[in-house]
């Protein structure tokens, strides 16, 4: 009866439809939502929320009824999927979905559960709906007692396959990210009460998974030859570092039998993220070596690691080769990253394998990638030409690449300082559809919204099409979430965007020295003043609330930033009162995060001896009779972090300096590294470091011994008062109870 009924619907003339369907006259229906006789939970749930939209615009309340009952309006609308909705169903993207009106109704059909939800929305942004920030204050709806749709025959599908953000938390972001055709990544619960929505597996950090996988507690014991050879010993992993012999047969097989459970008790999954632990400790035994060798011609990394992208992308196919016969279409996602970030020599991921590509370093996030005129965004777009030339050469010329990016939408690193990245964001999404990529993700939970309006919905809307007019839809955001104060709130955003491009900076992770050249007093004065301006414009309550979401942001990070900039005072002028000033701003807020990363990054600003800025230490603790600090801040066993420096004014550049650094002399120190260029950049970032030797080196006792590092004035970098010394990394153990700087005479 259903379907029949469909065939005649699409058979019939369309003379009524040329006038416009009224669904909806004075607040009073014209319409039936009607849904297939078995409709599954999630068309039940389209349908619920499209009578629920409806009424919120119109006042009316829309029946819902199942396929073959009376209906006494003279419209219907047909929610489902089309195999459920039309005797004829076109060949639809899963994802994808129809609009389709007809004598006496409207179909509103997807290829999928998925796509019947996103139909649903897509109907209602038609009618003016948005849900431009996660919440109720982001939902706009229209007022409207008569609703009435003209003629429409909408076929749309996603031009990207993976379209994600961090959305596990649920709740009001995951209904935002659905809401806006995003398909990932939710918590697992979320996803399968969705129509098959993208979900990690439970437990990941994000894409990191191997300390998830297979557990180091559960594995080791009975299985240590799949954990890293690191040091002439197996060790452990966690998610801070330390990886899977991946070269392990054993290894191998552990881990695709921990994905075939997980895909049998989880029917509706589609992907399993299978990607190596945040760090390095890659296996050094001699089987990990050798396959370097010979399958990725013995390179290496920036850092001076081996590049694990061929053991890795091996590792990634032998397992996927174990479950393709019982799991087709099912997918391994893993990240490319640090020292796997190249592309591979030998082993190119299998077309059900996809490699996301970190925009970590190099990068810039101040210019679009495809921005000639900057250095690190032109060695970053060369970068992912090399991978999709590699992966063109493996599955045919005009074909998708199995390539994500993963972008760093909210850098958790600038701490949600202000940061202009809309524009250039959006072209990198152009760029990256251009590419022939089809996966995205947002490092973002949706959360901090007011940053970079609208950052999250234009990320939304490009990745289902990245064709549409950017700076149309940016006046459909500001004009429907600020109206009548539309104007100074877009000056906001765009006095940081006009600052930024004067000072032709770049910026990426570290806004001590990335923030300053562009956010100075004078812009942030300019900026809060757009916002009180927009106070004054605000027509409503709604209005006046989202400006007060802004506010509240901006003044939030002002402590922030105004430490960040009396710093960057004292680098350039060496005046004590600044450094005070700069721990005023900053040790409240040391101290009210303490453990985050917030406060490891500005805690030499309470580590201050002698006029030497101590960072990347530890806790105090006591030693041989001595209150010291150890350089490896999370501990030894964790082959993580170890890394701790100096920093200290240098009166005259053209002069030598001597530090003296009184050292515990079973430490693991045979030489410092000073940064002679990128103000303290790793390697990688292009930062230059170049070592330092010790006049005597440490006697290998249980005793405090004196080390003496002299500096010469060509090592130092060039027009910065404020040097900087390095030391340690991986595990080391280094204690120190003093550290002194003078000048050599």
């Amino acid at each position: 009866m259903w379907r029949l009924l469909c065939g005649l619907l699409l058979l019939g003339s369309n003379s009524a439809v040329g006038a416009g369907l009224r669904l909806i006259e004075n607040a009073q229906p014209r319409c039936a939502i009607v849904v297939p006789t078995l409709a599954s939970p999630v068309e039940q749930q389209a349908a619920a929320e499209l009578a629920h939209y409806l009424q919120l615009m119109s006042g009316a309340e829309v029946p819902i009824i199942s396929a073959g009952e009376p209906v006494a309006q003279p419209y219907r609308l047909l929610v489902g999927r089309a195999e459920q909705v039309l005797a004829q169903p076109p060949k639809l993207h899963p994802e994808g979905f129809l609009l389709r009106t007809v004598d006496d109704g409207l179909i509103i059909a997807g290829g999928s559960d998925l796509g019947t939800l996103f139909a649903v929305y897509d109907f209602l942004e038609r009618l003016g709906c948005r849900w431009l920030v996660p919440g109720e204050l982001g939902q706009v709806v229209p007022l409207r007692p008569t609703v009435t749709v003209k003629d429409w025959n909408v076929v749309e599908r996603p031009a990207f396959e993976i379209r994600s953000f961090a959305l596990t938390g649920g709740g009001e972001r995951a209904e935002w990210g659905l809401r806006n055709k995003i398909n990932g990544f939710y918590s697992l619960e979320f996803a399968e009460a969705h129509g098959g929505a993208l979900s990690f597996q439970p437990g990941t950090a994000g894409f990191h998974s191997f300390f998830q996988t297979l557990p180091a507690e559960e594995y080791f014991p009975d299985h240590p030859e799949i954990f890293p050879l690191l040091g002439g010993k197996r060790m452990k992993y966690s998610v801070r570092g330390g990886q899977l012999c991946t070269t392990n047969p054993e290894a191998v097989a552990l881990a695709a039998s921990v994905v075939r459970r997980y895909f049998r008790e989880h029917p509706t999954a589609r992907i399993y993220t299978l990607s190596p632990n945040d760090g390095y400790g890659w296996c050094e035994c001699e089987r990990c070596r050798a396959f370097d060798e010979q399958y990725a011609a013995g390179r290496t990394h920036a850092s001076g690691r081996p590049i694990t992208t061929d053991r890795l992308m091996y590792f990634l196919n032998q397992v996927q080769a174990q479950l393709r016969g019982e799991f087709p279409g099912r997918r391994l996602v893993t990240l490319s990253y640090v020292n796997y970030v190249e592309p591979p020599t030998t082993y190119v991921p299998e077309a059900d394998i996809i490699a996301f590509q970190c925009h970590y370093t190099p990068a810039c996030y101040a210019h679009p990638i495809t921005d000639p005129d900057c250095p690190e965004n032109r060695k970053f777009d060369a970068h992912l030409r090399r991978w999709v030339e590699v992966l063109r050469r493996a599955r045919g010329e005009g074909q998708p690449v199995n390539l994500g990016i993963y972008a760093y939408t909210d850098k958790s690193m600038w701490f949600y300082l202000p940061r202009p990245v809309v524009r250039q964001m959006a072209a990198d999404i152009q760029h990256f559809y251009e590419l022939g990529i089809r996966s995205y993700y947002a490092q973002s939970s949706a959360s901090v919204w007011a940053l970079n309006l609208p950052l999250y919905y234009l990320t939304a809307k490009l990745l289902w099409n990245p064709q549409q007019d950017v700076e149309a839809l940016l006046d459909d955001f500001y004009t429907n979430f600020f109206a009548a104060a539309a104007e100074p709130m877009r000056a906001y955003y765009q006095t940081f965007e006009e600052a930024l491009a004067r000072s032709r900076a770049h910026f990426n992770a570290d806004p001590l020295s990335e923030a300053p050249p562009f956010l100075t007093p004078e812009v942030m004065a300019k900026a809060r003043r757009n916002l009180e301006e927009a106070e004054k414009l605000a027509p409503n309550e709604v209005v006046r609330a989202r400006i007060a979401a802004v506010r509240k942001h901006f003044e939030g990070v002002y402590p922030l930033w105004a430490g960040i900039w009396e710093y960057h005072l004292y680098e350039q002028r060496g005046d004590p009162a600044h450094l005070r000033r700069a721990a005023e701003h900053l040790r409240p807020l040391i101290e009210a995060r303490r453990g985050s990363y917030l406060a490891r990054r500005f805690q030499f600003l309470a580590l201050v001896f002698d006029g030497v800025l101590w960072s990347g230490f530890g806790e105090e603790m006591e030693k041989g009779g001595r209150k010291c600090r150890n350089s490896d801040e999370t501990g030894p066993g964790d082959n993580a972090a170890g890394w701790a420096s100096f920093r200290f004014p240098v009166p005259d550049l053209t002069q030598p300096v001597r530090l003296r650094l009184l050292v515990w002399g079973e430490s693991a120190l045979s030489n410092l590294v000073i940064c002679s260029q990128g103000r303290g950049k790793g390697t990688a970032a292009g930062g230059v470091w170049n070592p330092v030797r010790p006049e005597k080196p440490l006697s290998g006792k249980p005793q405090w011994e004196e080390m003496v590092f002299v500096i010469p004035p060509e090592l130092f970098e060039p027009g910065v008062r404020l040097q900087i010394v390095g030391f340690g990394g991986g595990d080391s153990q280094i204690w120190i109870a003093e550290a002194k700087v003078e000048a050599v005479e």
